[in-house]
């Protein structure tokens, strides 16, 4: 047999004079500055219905036509706490002992009424220097202050729906087991139809109020176990992608292959060795090089086209539209006509000519007619 939950324990009620609802609920805010420094001046602001916004975000003001928040004190001062605990009990329809009388119910329902619908300012005309403020740029090259404030009316409301949700995401795993249980007692039974299991939300723990949060605010200890996600991870991969597409790809050829050419060059310099035999051995070394630079290349389109669909416009064009001819060829065998070649053969002895290398000995440093006949070779694999 199931029990039957507990009845909620009653709150204890002191009465008050009406007129300290109406004071109290007169000063409530949505935003307070000693959630920021509890040691900084009272101040807040209270948004009005006005100040909402249609928004694909979460927060106060956007919520604002949806969600009727809980309101704050900007300081505790006398009996204020204790004034605005019973006007959240009475508003939320917990259990007091004893009853309110008749004329603090009107006095809170209609404070309450009036802040819902009006906005103020609390003690905004300083800013201390115990708050942060950020300068952003506006017209004429002047900047405007803000002050970024925590409210904790929206973590009251975070922390409700986070209570709702692992409510019912602890009687989902409840229920499943049962379900399961019962599957193992008749194994053909079907679990196609079950529903999809809540996802666990996780929580850090924020240690903002200090030893008495009560000073600080009503809705601070709401502020104390805000959800808690993990930073997006790095796509290696995709940032790779999106480099080459807005900057193309850079010539580069492999530093052994690089060394061994060179080595090659001085070899045949220092014995004039002009032979057939060593001409030939020549285009095979530029032949070599120029094959692992367009295998490279092959690479690269193919991990661009892979991740087409991150690229603007959906990969039409597979690169940027605003490189230079030379890139767009490398990427487009269609835009390989023959002044491409001429101007890819060129750009890619010039590389091999001048190519800097790490062990600072010299360079390879093709003459007049050795560029020709390089540039030549390059473009025989190119047709």
């Amino acid at each position: 047999m199931a029990k039957t939950p507990a009845a909620e324990e009653a709150i204890g009620w002191k009465h008050l004079e009406p007129d300290l609802y109406h004071e109290v609920g007169a000063s409530l805010v949505h935003h307070s500055v000693k959630t920021v420094n509890s040691n900084v001046p009272p101040g807040g602001v209270r948004l009005s219905r006005q100040a909402a916004l249609n928004l694909p975000y979460v927060s106060v003001r956007t919520l604002l036509p949806h969600v009727s928040f809980d309101l704050d004190y900007i300081a505790n001062s006398g009996p204020t706490a204790t004034v605005v605990k019973q006007m959240y009990a009475h508003a939320q329809g917990k259990p007091v002992d004893p009853p309110p009388q008749p004329e603090e119910i009107a006095a809170i329902e209609q404070a309450l009424a009036n802040a819902a619908q009006s906005g103020v300012e609390l003690g905004t005309e300083s800013v201390s220097i115990r708050l942060r403020q950020l300068l952003l740029p506006i017209e004429d090259e002047r900047y405007r202050a803000i002050t970024p404030l925590v409210s904790g009316s929206l973590g009251r409301e975070f922390r409700r729906r986070t209570t709702e949700h692992e409510t019912m995401r602890v009687e989902f795993e409840t229920a499943a087991k049962q379900r399961a249980n019962a599957n193992d007692a008749a194994p053909n039974k079907s679990t196609a139809d079950q529903p999809p299991r809540p996802r666990r939300l996780r929580q850090a723990v924020f240690g903002i109020g200090g030893a008495n949060p009560q000073n600080v605010g009503a809705t601070v200890r709401d502020l104390q176990r805000p959800l808690f996600f993990a930073a997006p991870t790095e796509d290696a991969q995709l940032r790779r992608v999106l480099h080459h597409y807005f900057h193309g790809l850079a010539l580069w050829l492999p530093l052994p292959a690089l060394l061994e050419y060179r080595a090659f060059c001085w070899r045949w310099r220092r014995d004039n060795d002009t032979s057939m035999e060593t001409r030939d051995k020549d285009r095979q070394h530029i032949h070599k090089l120029t094959h692992r630079l367009l295998r490279r290349l092959d690479e690269v389109v193919e991990l661009l086209t892979e991740y087409r669909k991150h690229l603007p416009n959906g990969g039409q064009p597979l690169v940027n539209p605003a490189l230079s001819p030379l890139q767009q060829g490398l990427f487009d065998r269609n835009q390989r006509d023959v002044e491409w070649q001429y101007a890819f053969s060129r750009e890619l002895t010039n590389l091999i000519s001048h190519y800097d290398f790490p062990d600072k000995k010299g360079k390879i440093l093709f003459d007049a007619t050795s560029s020709e006949q390089v540039a030549g070779w390059i473009r025989e694999l190119l047709r």
